[in-house]
């Protein structure tokens, strides 16, 4: 499907970020690098939620457009 390349461009481009956000954080105990790791799986999550949704609002439509034309 046409969202497959976006879905895969954002989970790409969380996990860069979180490399990133690793690499530079000041973080210095295994609790904060937890969080910082468990905050990028939550926004990855939203994101394919996000797109997911997107995806069905077609179909959603095309069949209420098919039940208005019944």
């Amino acid at each position: 499907m046409r969202y497959d390349g976006l879905r895969h461009a954002l989970i790409s481009a969380n996990q860069k970020h979180l490399v990133e956000n690793l690499q530079h954080a000041h973080a210095h105990t295994r609790d904060e690098l937890c969080a910082l790791a468990h905050e990028a799986h939550t926004e990855i999550t939203r994101l394919q939620h996000v797109i997911d949704v997107e995806q069905r609002i077609p179909r959603l439509t095309h069949l209420a457009r098919f039940i208005r034309g019944r």
